[in-house]
């Protein structure tokens, strides 16, 4: 499931709903299992539910907050398993990540098929994203080798899937899993003895065709990416940047910014030039999403899957935990149901600690959940293909979605009303205060104007098409006023051209060393006919 398409992840959970209902019709009644990592799951959407009252945008934390719904559900459902279920899910994900891998690259050689799981040269799968694919790739690729001996895939197959796994995992141009792919074949070639000879064939195979690969395709696929591995690679300072300008707000903002909120208020913190939905730090984002108490009840889990789940996946939630420093894993959906396949949900309280819920409350709670998947998902289906006013009928009141309304609008003064209920909802809004700037521009309403160009140059700071944009509105409003008499709002103009070299300034001493060092560096010249409208009014 992707991240950038959520109306994906609430189709997969209207499928476990309606799993929930089967199960709970063909048993009569389900197991609800209340152990440490059950009541740690629980302040997810406790923190998710108080995200939405304090968060930026209440419409998108409402989404997050229906997303972590997603995640229960699935939990419930492995509440139900047995070992040998679970040991068979196991199986089964193996195959599929295997198969997935195997039909991206028979993909590869059609242009338009291509592009929908190659991007850059680089495999991403299904996802779109080649790190957390990459990451995907590994777990399974450890899981065939820890499997049980009685349910050990047969024949050829013990060449073939780990072959599989181990050139997609290269193709994805993942240098933070290639490093963990080496570390966990160091610990299977120590550890497990009886396959050391297969690891060491596999292992044979992998390189002297990566090698070769990477020599001669190095432009062309993400191959090659594994030799340029470096502590002063762009993609890491980057991160460290993002991290940077993130952590104050564990301080500021506790209880979580919201699904999306710190998207939103970016602009304002960031001291670099980039632009990123997350900050590349699953723990990180998850206490920018729903706050500190989920983050502590995250690491909770990662601790308990370790200790008390199965002894032998423990090197596999090793390298998830590692992974999830490097990147927002947990963004995808099918990566935080490979962690829950790996967690401790039937608890170790003993007796006493479990409880049958019967069929009937089951299925209307699966009935209103499916409603409610069904509700977000055409609404978020609409706004991915555009189709924003039908989306804010269906959803009223998220900021993004009337954004896109907004930005629709050709009658200034509509898109400006609209604007201004954006703004009331949303106050981080760049799109919505240039439209409020225009529009006041228009009114004459040079307080109002001074404030809407404040904002917006605030939420635009490393973006100098945006200062040009709005000193040559303050010149030309300038000499409009000056035109009708009005010479003391016309100087208030002036005084705001003035100001922007020292707004300038300003950001260029915030920024940090760090931005100098990724691929987009700042730049802070402007360009020569806006520097002389300036000058003109010195």
């Amino acid at each position: 499931m992707s991240s950038a398409y959520p109306y994906v992840d609430f189709i997969g959970a209207v499928l476990l709903c309606l799993l929930l209902i089967l199960r709970a019709r063909q048993d009569g009644s389900l197991v609800i299992c209340m152990g440490p990592s059950s009541v740690a799951g629980l302040v997810f959407p406790a923190s998710g539910l108080i995200a939405v009252f304090c968060g930026i945008d209440k419409g998108l934390a409402f989404f997050g907050f229906a997303r972590l719904l997603c995640a229960g559900i699935f939990v419930i459902l492995l509440m139900q398993l047995s070992e040998t279920g679970k040991e068979r899910l196991f199986d089964l994900l193996v195959i599929a990540v295997a198969s997935s891998a195997l039909i991206c690259a028979l993909m590869y050689p059609f242009p338009g098929a291509r592009q929908l799981v190659f991007n850059s040269g680089r495999l991403g799968g299904f996802m779109q994203y080649s790190n957390t694919y990459a990451l995907l790739l590994l777990i399974a690729y450890g899981l065939f080798f820890l499997r049980k001996s009685e349910t050990r895939y047969v024949g050829k197959l013990w060449l073939t899937i780990p072959l599989i796994l181990s050139f997609g995992i290269l193709w994805t141009g993942s240098r933070s899993v290639f490093v963990l792919f080496l570390l966990l074949n160091l610990y299977f070639v120590i550890t497990l003895k009886p396959e050391r000879k297969r690891l060491l064939t596999v292992l044979g195979l992998v390189f002297a065709v990566a090698l070769l690969c990477a020599f001669l395709l190095q432009e062309r696929t993400g191959i090659g990416r594994f030799l340029t591995i470096s502590l002063r690679e762009s993609t890491l300072i980057g991160r460290l940047l993002y991290w940077k300008d993130a952590l104050p707000c564990l301080y500021k903002y506790p209880f979580g910014l919201g699904y999306m909120g710190y998207y939103s208020l970016q602009p304002l913190l960031q001291t670099g030039v980039y632009v990123t939905r997350f900050v590349h730090n699953s723990y990180l984002q998850i206490a920018m999403d729903h706050g500190v108490l989920a983050l502590g009840a995250f690491v909770f889990l990662l601790w308990r899957a370790f200790f008390h789940g199965d002894r032998r996946y423990r090197s596999l939630v090793v390298m998830m935990g590692l992974h999830f420093f490097f990147d927002f894993d947990t963004a995808f959906y099918s990566m935080v149901f490979v962690l829950l396949l790996f967690a401790d949900w039937k608890g170790d309280l003993g007796a006493g600690r479990k409880a049958r819920v019967k069929a009937l409350p089951v299925s209307l709670f699966a009935c209103v959940a499916m409603l409610l998947f069904l509700w977000l998902g055409a609404a978020d289906y609409l706004y991915e293909t555009e189709k924003y006013v039908l989306a804010d009928k269906i959803y009223p009141g998220c900021s993004a979605v009337m954004e896109g309304v907004m930005l629709g609008e050709k009658d200034l003064d509509k898109a400006a009303q609209m604007a201004e209920k954006i703004v009331a909802k949303n106050s981080y809004s760049g799109e919505a205060f240039k439209v409020l700037a225009y529009h006041y521009a228009g009114e004459e309403d040079c307080g109002k104007l001074m404030e809407s160009l404040d904002r917006y140059i605030a939420l635009n700071k490393y973006d100098m098409q945006a200062y040009s944009e709005m000193i040559v509105l303050l010149d030309e409003e300038t000499q409009r006023l000056a035109a009708k008499g009005d010479l003391s709002s016309a100087e208030q103009c002036r005084q705001k051209i003035l100001s922007f070299p020292e707004k300038v300034r300003q950001v260029r001493e915030e920024t940090s060393s760090l931005a100098y060092q990724i691929k987009d560096k700042p730049s802070f010249e402007v360009p020569e006919q806006i520097a002389k409208i300036i000058l003109s009014y010195r």
